[in-house]
């Protein structure tokens, strides 16, 4: 897990809206695909 949240906040370029935004739009998914 912590290596999916380090690869989401390196391409949001740690930009606070831009976290909150892919947080908002992962929140509910049942399983993280990539």
């Amino acid at each position: 897990l912590k290596n999916i949240i380090e690869m989401i906040a390196k391409a949001c370029n740690g930009l606070p809206l831009s976290l909150k935004v892919m947080g908002s739009f992962l929140k509910g998914q049942q399983r993280l695909r990539y």
